[in-house]
């Protein structure tokens, strides 16, 4: 089979953060005496000649909504180690076609996937892309994606137009088969037939390719028809696909639309059992509509291999308690269903200014879960410019999905709005804390206050090693020549110690103040080694 190594520019970056210099004082700032890993990163050329795509116009994001878009859109990476023990990096990145409107609801141009491998060369830090690629110009975004551990299984979500299904060969039409109108609403909005994309709901497939290069064709599966259309979407929600290899099981988390009268924005919670010769939607198993009260914002699932259970967490523009102007995080087993319960804290909902999201979540051996957050501890209703947020450690029980010991806040700045927070496990009892440092506001004049486009695009980058209880392992590193990830995209294992993820080269914003452009022909992918 062809594989075409003609794609890949490499350069990489080492970066050898030794101790906490650089880091600006604030109020909490974790650093331990213990040796930092190494940083280091490879920048590929994206397959095909293609860009990344910039974020829809309107988009929400974790601090903010905007109605023109200055960052990448969400990407989604997988890792796995091969049967001659070589670490790969799969991802999913959106990429632009241009302005050849190809899809009605893309005005800004068709939106689409790729998929690639990388290798990790582990003596070095650097990746080579292996040729193993796929542009597919029927999805209309990229999705999340998922591969098992000997990488002979690869699988990702596909979104496709209302009514594919009616004129696309699929292998399975597991919503059809399911029976359940939560997942079923392509619409139109009131009944009535409609002209207009918008008033329809989109399909999400999964694909699956067993032992096979991403090149040849693979198993479709039709998961869900309630998707709603990007033009609608406004970046609420995510779309992630988790592998239970334990459990021979795929979850499915999505941003969904009720198809009939006044559309109502929430998500979905699919696990799909892949253990029998038939596919199918696992019933008692997730839930079909709404992780919480009100709209879903962010909704990131994970998979415990100690039990074989999927898990859940997610944001929202209402709370438990039905006051306005409240965000509430909810946490759920597969087992709890769509009930309201479970919301663990209530934040700032920023006066209808998004501040703050559910943001990385893991497992740990004993069953349970480990996530970090951004928010403001207080839940009032005001946006103010006197509430930075700040980054936390929650604990959930495996079995009850209740709240252990509390919200651990455990980075805190007194003027800087900080985000971007993502936890990856290296090794037992001890991890990887990243966060961003976004909105000063002792600059707010010069930064338009609320509307800055600092409050997505940071600053400065931070790693440090801690363990469970936000004790700092090793000192605090400030990620150099520009680096860092989305701020929903999630780190991924390439085995004990390694994490790595996709982005954009230049991620922060230059020394001069200079906006980082939001798409790129090129991603860099990053690596974290521990040291020990």
């Amino acid at each position: 089979m062809t594989r075409l190594n003609a794609w890949m520019l490499t350069v990489v970056f080492t970066v050898g953060c030794g101790g906490s210099a650089g880091d600006p004082l604030g109020d909490e700032r974790p650093s331990g005496d213990g040796q930092p890993g190494d940083v280091t990163h490879t920048t590929v050329s994206i397959p095909f000649g293609l860009e990344s795509s910039c974020e829809h116009d309107g988009a929400e994001r974790v601090l903010t909504a905007r109605n023109r878009s200055v960052v990448p859109e969400r990407m989604y990476t997988a890792g796995c180690t091969g049967a001659d023990g070589s670490r790969r990096l799969f991802v999913s990145v959106p990429v632009t076609t241009g302005h050849d409107r190809t899809h009605p609801q893309l005005a800004e141009g068709h939106h689409s996937q790729v998929i690639f491998e990388a290798e990790l060369d582990a003596s070095t830090g650097a990746f080579a892309l292996t040729g193993n690629a796929i542009h597919q110009p029927e999805c209309l975004d990229a999705h999340g994606i998922a591969v098992s551990s000997d990488c002979s299984t690869v699988a990702t979500l596909c979104r496709r137009p209302h009514f594919t299904s009616e004129t696309q060969p699929f292998t399975r039409d597991l919503v059809a088969e399911y029976g359940n109108d939560d997942i079923d609403q392509p619409g139109p909005i009131g009944g009535e037939p409609s002209d207009s994309h918008a008033d329809y709901n989109d399909e999400m497939w999964l694909y699956e390719w067993n032992s096979q290069e991403l090149s040849e064709t693979p198993d479709k599966y039709v998961v869900h028809k309630g998707i709603g259309p990007l033009t609608r979407a406004r970046g609420l929600g995510n779309y992630y696909l988790l592998f239970g290899e334990d459990d021979d099981s795929y979850a499915v988390a999505v941003r969904s639309s009720t198809g009939g009268g006044t559309r109502h924005v929430a998500d979905a919670f699919l696990v799909i059992d892949r253990s029998g010769s038939d596919y199918a939607i696992a019933s008692g198993r997730g839930y079909t509509w709404a992780c919480g009260r009100g709209h879903t914002t962010s909704n990131i699932p994970a998979y415990n291999p100690s039990t074989g259970q999927y898990a859940i967490w997610c944001m929202t523009d209402f709370n438990a308690d039905k006051i306005g102007g409240i965000n509430g995080m909810w946490f759920r087993t597969e087992s709890m269903g769509d009930s309201d319960d479970n919301q663990f804290i209530a934040v700032n909902a920023g006066g209808g200014h998004r501040q703050g999201s559910v943001q990385s979540i893991r497992p740990l051996p004993n069953g349970n879960y480990l996530g970090a957050l951004v928010a403001h501890p207080e839940a009032r209703d005001d946006w103010g410019m006197d509430a930075p947020t700040k980054v936390a450690l929650a604990r959930f029980d495996g079995n009850s999905g209740s709240l252990i010991d509390g919200v651990n806040w455990v980075v805190s700045d007194s003027n800087i709005y900080l985000g971007h927070a993502q936890l990856g496990v290296l090794g037992e009892d001890r991890y990887l804390l990243g966060y961003a440092e976004l909105f000063d506001r002792t600059k707010a004049e010069e930064d338009e206050g609320r509307n800055s486009t600092r409050f997505m695009i940071p600053s400065a980058y931070h790693v440090v090693e801690i363990d469970g209880n936000g004790n700092a392992l090793t000192s605090s590193q400030v990620m150099a020549d520009g680096a860092g990830w989305g701020d929903q995209d999630q780190w991924t294992n390439l085995g004990a110690g390694f994490l790595a993820w996709a982005y954009i080269p230049d991620a922060v914003f230059g020394e001069n103040g200079e906006t980082p452009g939001c798409s790129s022909d090129t991603l860099r992918l990053s690596l974290y080694r521990a040291a020990e």
